[in-house]
């Protein structure tokens, strides 16, 4: 999903949910719009 692999989506969102401040994490840029190439943003 979005070129990442598994275990960064789950670190990504475990990070953001050890902060109870933060309700929501957006995917933004080439990611968001699936043109990334690898090694970009």
């Amino acid at each position: 999903m979005f070129g990442l692999l598994e275990s960064d989506i789950r670190e990504i969102n475990n990070t953001l949910q050890s902060f109870s401040e933060i309700e929501h994490g957006i995917i933004f840029g080439n990611r968001a719009m699936v043109n990334y190439k690898r090694g970009s943003e």
